[in-house]
């Protein structure tokens, strides 16, 4: 078990990275349907590993 003030830490870090991963699908979900008509945000998402993101 960790101490209090690491434990409180760690759920801090928790919640920060809770609200992280909320605003990238976020912004995912805008970049999406902002380039869902451009062939060329299209044709790069067919590359493995490329998503939404790095394909903007």
């Amino acid at each position: 078990m960790l101490p209090e003030t690491s434990a409180l830490k760690v759920a801090s870090l928790l919640r920060q990275i809770a609200f992280l991963n909320a605003e990238i699908l976020a912004l995912d979900k805008i970049l999406a349907l902002r380039l869902a008509e451009d062939l060329g945000y299209r044709a790069v998402q067919t590359i493995p590993g490329i998503g939404p993101v790095f394909a903007a």
